[in-house]
């Protein structure tokens, strides 16, 4: 790699199976550069020599990694998956009483027994560790694993989230990217992050909308953008730039 600034185009790995991490966060702090690997964990950014980036993955453990001098045309990082970890579960007992339960004078599995009651068949049933019955050690056992499922639930719930967000993300910069809105607008660079907020495109619309289709749309929403500009400010100075370029345009 040289010296000066470049594109450099890398590729984000899983240290533990080498398989391709897809939608992960690149940033380079020192250009202010920021990307987004494809579903081939391919990316491109802006770096030079002795530049830092930081990867970042619903997953995986966050990296730093410095660039150096490379004659590769494509650079292999790796990052480590994340350990995520639970509460124990905590049973208390005293392990005392099962055994005098297990006893044979006790137990009306470990020898024949004439027929019994129905407060026997409870009292024989039921034993208890601590004051808690079966029953009742059971039913905590149950709890405390309904509580750890609700628990890999919540948070197999947040992982689904980060990635409908990180490929929003990957989405919205492949399809909208700052050139493609400068070239097919009246909006200088500095305005787009505000105008994409106040558009925020659908998936489906990233996904799925051709380039004459989202220019259309573009052209749509940056009206309706500069309409809410001029309402909020009527003498903004951004409306009244957004105004003159598109006279100039014409």
């Amino acid at each position: 790699m040289q010296a000066q600034e470049r594109q450099l185009e890398g590729k984000l790995l899983s240290e533990s199976d080498s398989l391709p991490i897809q939608y992960a966060h690149v940033i380079n702090s020192d250009k202010k550069a920021f990307a987004v690997t494809d579903p081939m964990g391919k990316f491109t950014i802006k770096a030079g020599i002795g530049d830092t980036l930081e990867f970042s993955s619903i997953g995986y453990e966050k990296k730093l990694f410095a660039i150096g001098f490379s004659k590769e045309d494509l650079l292999v990082f790796y990052i480590k998956q994340a350990d995520y970890v639970l509460n124990d579960i905590i049973i208390y007992g005293d392990t005392s009483r099962l055994r005098g339960f297990l006893e044979p004078s006790r137990s009306p599995y470990l020898k024949p027994r004439k027929k019994t009651t129905f407060e026997d068949e409870l009292k024989y049933s039921t034993p208890s560790f601590n004051g808690l019955s079966a029953t009742g050690l059971f039913t905590a056992l149950a709890n405390q694993f309904n509580d750890r499922f609700q628990q890999m639930k919540k948070l197999d719930g947040i992982l689904k989230e980060e990635q409908k967000k990180y490929q929003y993300e990957y989405l919205l910069q492949e399809r909208l990217p700052n050139s493609f809105v400068i070239k097919h607008s009246s909006l200088l660079e500095n305005e787009i992050e505000d105008f994409l907020t106040f558009w925020h495109p659908s998936t489906y619309i990233l996904e799925h909308s051709n380039d004459y289709a989202l220019i259309r749309e573009l052209r749509e929403k940056e009206e309706a953008y500069t309409q809410l500009l001029k309402r909020q400010d009527p003498d903004s100075n951004t409306v009244s730039t957004i105004e003159l370029r598109k006279l100039l345009e014409r």
